[in-house]
């Protein structure tokens, strides 16, 4: 009885969990950080929830409302477009650091992880293929290389320029998104909810959260089909050093192809 009174409870906190990251894209910073310190407020006198739950949430909301704060800012300077972009994806640092006090999981993936282990193509644990992590991984940069190759325009002017600002752009966004989403977050939903429903939770959220950097909600439903392919890599490495790569690809064939700048 008292297992599925904290599966309930679990259950309940991942949908908060997801209803938190939908509404706190429609808030400016400072009525986010009223979300997180309401949050806080219902940990500490009478929620039912799992805290270990409230705890992520209360810990999003807050990075979230530092990153728009920051974003806010950085907007304002005097700089071009691409630096700004590039900038804002920097203040996701702020995003992270209330998730530092949030590190004691049973599953950890805030490491290299290894290129040797396996994953099944297509369901992650199952499927018709099992590939070490390194193939899998190179078959992916592969075939994202193929399909952009059809849309970058290789013969633009400032193809150098986009490249470099693409260069960083990717190097920046892709480090601390999967530190951010499969380090912390991800390790944090497969502690609570076992590997398959955490990773379906984090993929999710990590989709949804797009929207706050201009994406459509289809748009972001796409992004968590591929956070499920990061996640997955992640959990199967045990680190997010694969997941690492193939996003910054991804993001490269992004900013190549002018969906970010």
């Amino acid at each position: 009885m008292i297992t599925n009174i904290l599966k309930k409870e679990n259950n309940l906190s991942a949908v908060l969990f997801i209803f938190s990251i939908i509404i706190l894209q429609y808030l400016s910073w400072s009525i986010a950080l009223v979300y997180a310190a309401a949050l806080f407020l219902i940990m500490r006198l009478f929620s039912r929830l799992s805290k270990e739950w409230l705890y992520l949430i209360l810990a999003f909301s807050f990075g979230y409302s530092v990153w728009a704060l920051l974003s806010e800012l950085i907007y304002r300077l005097d700089l071009s477009e691409e630096w700004k972009i590039i900038l804002s994806r920097s203040g996701l640092i702020g995003f992270i650091v209330p998730f530092i006090f949030l590190q004691r999981h049973e599953k950890n993936y805030l490491s290299i992880g290894s290129f040797r282990s396996t994953i099944y193509f297509p369901l992650i644990w199952k499927g018709l293929v099992k590939d070490p992590m390194w193939r899998f991984l190179l078959v992916g940069i592969i075939i994202i290389t193929a399909i952009f190759s059809f849309i970058i325009d290789f013969a633009a002017e400032d193809l150098l320029t986009l490249t470099l600002y693409g260069l960083l752009f990717s190097a920046v966004n892709s480090i601390l998104e999967e530190i951010l989403w499969r380090g912390m977050i991800l390790s944090k939903a497969v502690s609570l909810l076992g590997p398959v429903y955490g990773l379906c939770i984090a993929s999710l959220g990590f989709g949804l959260y797009h929207y706050s950097i201009g994406f459509s909600w289809f748009i972001c439903i796409l992004f968590a089909v591929g956070g499920l392919v990061f996640g997955g890599m992640t959990i199967r490495a045990k680190g997010i050093l694969p997941s690492i790569i193939l996003h910054f690809v991804m993001n490269m064939m992004f900013c190549l192809s002018g969906i970010i700048f």
